[in-house]
């Protein structure tokens, strides 16, 4: 799975706010700062889902536009599918955007959601800093 032309970069400067200003989403977003880096996002972390033919792709992406960018799925008999992100869509600091993407014969279907990014429980896995 790729997406291609999105911000790859950023910083982080958590000094900007007190531990006090960790209460509120906008001062946490403020310690985000979008870089000018851009290119082609590849996901291929793969987890099995309980019933073993589910996969699930997860990234962090920098803050940005995301609309009218499209995720590209190269499938192994060679074709390719995408989805294009709706326009307006603007992926923000502190948000999980979470997608169910479902492809069969007819065509790729695909329901989304938004969710704030809130503290969680530990999850173990592997990932390839660039």
């Amino acid at each position: 799975m790729t997406i291609p032309e999105v911000v790859l970069d950023g910083t982080f400067l958590p000094g900007r706010i007190s531990e006090a200003g960790m209460q509120e989403q906008s001062s946490r977003a403020a310690m985000v700062s979008t870089g000018k880096t851009s290119g082609t996002l590849t996901v291929d972390g793969r987890l099995s889902g309980a019933s073993g033919s589910e996969v699930y792709n997860e990234a962090v992406v920098v803050p940005q536009a995301m609309g009218g960018k499209s995720i590209c799925f190269n499938l192994s008999s060679g074709g390719t599918l995408y989805y294009t992100i709706p326009e307006g869509t603007v992926f923000e600091s502190g948000k999980k955007y979470i997608y169910k993407i479902t492809m069969d014969l007819s065509g790729i279907h695909v329901s989304s959601g938004i969710v704030d990014w809130a503290p969680g429980g530990e999850e173990s896995g592997t990932a390839t800093v660039i």
